[in-house]
């Protein structure tokens, strides 16, 4: 035994210490993992972060140079230039004064080189700064490139501008902002513009400041078309670099992100960041090795500490294992002992040793376990039957202690209160086969117990013939009466469940309260009486033990006729005959000395029914519009006093469903009212005088009432709803008539053929002939040139 439990030993130190390392490098490589994908991912977001700013800075700048063009050409002096023909003296006098404005506004800002304006009428050029020489045309290019582009402002790349300055040439990069003069002018009718020449060493300042890491990170902007606008090289600048691959790939990618790319013989992380100003991109180039120096040393830290955890573990392993597998190898060789001397468990030579010997046995006792507890699991439903039914017939003596067994079955009950409702399906013969009607009785035990579980504690169970027996049991021992008010509640949720659920009916007794497991069997008793009534209530019934006992009064028959009437009044609805038909109702009761508990349990017979016949008519009230903590119905009537306040609280709940039953008949007719006026305008929008005060007067309504009604049915005011059906009804006729323009437009409702064409291009984009030739040319060329 000493041998085969060393040999056990040193296994399972083996093992263990597998284990272990197997542990140890998941988990560094797991951390690694993770602490590398973090550390990228800040990273990324850094440098994004940074372009983001960049992009800003240089976004402030150059807004702030547009509203100082802007506010220029607002002036009265350049707007002479532009617009008006001036005597030579008057002229000259004007354009020292506009060379003032240009040189004040070069001197409010470090970033401007120069300010040109251009009168394209006239030809003629204001400057500011007297360095740019003249004679380059090369300098004033944007002149004839802006007087045809798009827009009515653009902004040029770098260009090299040539100083008057010295014998050789001397150049100054700069980048331009021309805007157009008007401000609204379109392209090829501009009366001029006004150029801002931005240095571009300034600007790229900008981008110095912000990005402070040190070399060989490199930042820089380029256009859409991969010129570089800003870069830290002057050579570089105002060269077009979209044939390197990284920028073209950059280019096509059309969204801001990152990408790696071998830059030069290093792999590095290209960030790109596109400003939606100006449409440049902020690139920023980050070596890969930068980019890696921070995860070489979390690798490296991350390994030494791996192999001092597993030294650890594995110094940890091998003492712990010696003092643990003593009880183990105790505790195995006791146990083979144990079921050696089993007679039906003999130790024999089929065995190798006593560890196999012992799973063996190990293995065969937990399949007699699982095998015991699946028969237990498979009779707990007749185990469950039998005891409810015990305790329904009062056959309590084979049970000494009946918690357990309730226990057992899974039956939870409280300790005081306890009420048996008895359920029957009706229309039975409805039902195709006996099968079919122990599928209903099922379900309808589950229904019932779910219902009852969710405030209370119940159980249910089947009987023969469709019928099923429920025992609710409450908490709190309360009155008799509150306790019957909940019982009915209870019968009445599971009675609407069914409906809802099963598409049946069913009709419930209900026994009387009892305060004692032996006495549920007498509330059993009562129940199946009280079921017996269906005879003359009818299915589809909740039948208390109470009202059995005045059941055949005939003034009680005159009761829940009255009680039939005020429901038939609430779905008229008829406020008025309901209110009287309560008031009768209500002094009935004192007429016929009804007990105070019986109108009680009327008035809520008369609420729910009430409640069910609003939610059939669509007008269910939303739960959420009842407030937390409001009290109940049964918790209402526990506080009246008086018959009167009844009666009020009565009034005060069927009025509000009479309310919602004809707030929902309202807005039903509302809607068809509307279909009547829409057919109306669809009908009648070639009269040229159609207008809300038109359809108002004729359906005998107010405008602001009208067109509320009409912005709230089809989502658009009225004039916006005729004018898109004129113009629908004007393309059908464009395109298949040859009626004259003049002649559709009358048509349609227009007296004015040029106002039709202003509208009918504004919604389509085309005038009247330019739609008629498009679908002509789309149907039949032939008909495209006959008309020419």
């Amino acid at each position: 035994m000493n041998l085969w439990q060393s040999r056990l030993a040193k296994k399972m130190v083996l093992v263990l210490l597998a284990l272990l390392l197997l542990v140890v490098s998941l988990t560094a490589f797991l951390s690694y993992r993770i602490v590398t994908g973090r550390l990228n991912h800040e990273v990324a977001n850094a440098n994004m972060e940074l372009l983001r700013q960049i992009d800003q800075k240089l976004k402030l700048i150059m807004e702030e140079l547009d509203r100082s063009a802007i506010r220029l050409l607002k002036h009265e002096e350049v707007r002479k230039f532009f617009d008006m023909d001036m005597e030579e003296g008057e002229r000259q006098a004007n354009k020292r004064l506009i060379e003032a404005l240009l040189n004040d506004m070069m001197q409010r800002s470090d970033y401007v080189f120069s300010v040109d304006l251009y009168s394209y009428v006239k030809k003629q050029k204001i400057s500011a700064n007297s360095n740019t020489a003249e004679d380059v045309p090369e300098n004033f290019g944007w002149i004839e490139q802006f007087y045809a582009a798009d827009g009515f402002q653009s902004w040029y790349p770098t260009r090299k501008l040539t100083l008057d300055v010295a014998n050789f040439p001397v150049y100054q990069d700069v980048i331009t902002s021309v805007r157009t003069y008007p401000l609204l002018h379109s392209p090829g009718y501009r009366r001029g513009a006004i150029a801002v020449s931005v240095k571009q060493e300034a600007l790229y300042g900008l981008v110095q400041e912000l990005d402070r890491y040190p070399a060989p990170e490199l930042s820089f902007v380029i256009d859409r078309t991969g010129q570089v606008i800003l870069h830290p090289d002057y050579r570089t600048v105002g060269k077009n670099m979209g044939e390197v691959p990284y920028i073209a790939r950059l280019l096509q990618s059309g969204s801001d992100g990152f990408f790696t790319a071998d830059v030069g013989d290093a792999r590095s992380s290209i960030f790109h960041f596109g400003s939606e100003y100006t449409g440049w991109s902020i690139i920023r180039v980050v070596p890969a090795v930068e980019l890696n120096k921070p995860l070489v040393h979390i690798r490296n830290m991350l390994l030494a500490v791996s192999v001092m955890l597993f030294c650890a573990a594995a110094l940890a392993a091998v003492f712990v294992s010696r003092w643990t597998f003593k009880p183990v190898n105790r505790f195995i060789a006791s146990m083979s002992r144990k079921l050696k001397a089993h007679h039906l468990r003999g130790f024999d030579g089929r065995y190798s040793d006593e560890f196999v010997y012992f799973e063996t046995m190990m293995q065969d006792v937990l399949s007699d376990s699982e095998k015991l507890q699946k028969q237990i699991k498979e009779s707990k439903p007749f185990m469950k039957w039998r005891l409810l039914m015990n305790i329904l017939t009062n056959d309590l003596a084979g049970y000494r202690n009946m918690d357990a067994y309730m226990e057992l079955v899974g039956i939870r009950l409280y300790d005081g209160c306890f009420v048996v409702m008895s359920i029957q399906l009706d229309n039975q013969h409805e039902i195709k086969s006996a099968r079919d009607l122990h599928l209903y009785a099922y379900a309808l035990c589950n229904i019932a117990e779910e219902i009852v579980g969710a405030e209370h504690r119940g159980a249910a169970m089947e009987w023969e013939d469709g019928r099923c027996a429920v025992i609710v049991s409450f908490e709190d021992a309360e009155d008799e009466a509150k306790l019957a008010i909940r019982a009915v509640a209870v019968a009445d949720m599971i009675k609407r469940s069914v409906r809802d659920y099963l598409r049946r009916t069913v009709t419930i007794g209900i026994g009387g309260i009892v305060y004692s497991v032996p006495d549920i069997s007498l509330s059993y008793k009562q129940s199946l009486e009280a079921l017996k009534y269906r005879l003359i209530t009818g299915g589809n019934t909740v039948i208390t033990a109470d009202d059995i006992l005045d059941m055949h009064n005939a003034e009680y028959t005159k009761l829940f006729a009255m009680m039939d009437g005020i429901v038939d009044s609430l779905k008229l609805p008829d406020a008025a005959k309901l209110r009287s038909l309560t008031a009768q109702w209500f002094d009935a009761f004192g007429k016929y000395g009804v007990p105070p508990d019986t109108i009680k349990h009327m008035v809520v017979q008369l609420l729910m029914r009430a409640a069910v016949t609003a939610e059939e008519l669509g007008a269910k009230r939303d739960n959420r519009e009842k407030p937390d903590g409001s009290p109940s119905i049964g918790e209402m009537l526990g506080r009246c006093e008086r018959l009167e306040q009844i009666r009020d609280m009565a009034d005060a709940t069927l009025g509000e469903y009479v309310e919602r039953i004809a707030a929902r008949r309202f807005n039903r007719d509302r809607n068809e009212w509307m279909d009547a006026v829409i057919d109306f305008v669809r009908n009648h929008y070639a009269l040229s005088d159609l207008s809300l005060h038109y359809i108002a007067d004729e359906f005998h309504v107010s405008v602001s009432h009208l067109s509320r009604l009409f912005k709230e049915y089809t989502g658009d005011n009225f004039i916006d709803y005729l004018t898109e059906l004129r113009v629908g009804k004007a393309k059908e006729l464009l395109a298949e008539s040859n009626w004259k323009i003049r002649d559709i437009a009358e048509r349609v409702g227009y007296t004015h053929d040029t106002s039709f064409t202003r509208i009918f291009k504004k919604f389509t984009g085309l005038t009247p002939s330019e739609y008629r030739e498009r679908e002509w040319a789309k149907r039949s060329p032939l008909r495209l040139a006959q008309k020419k």
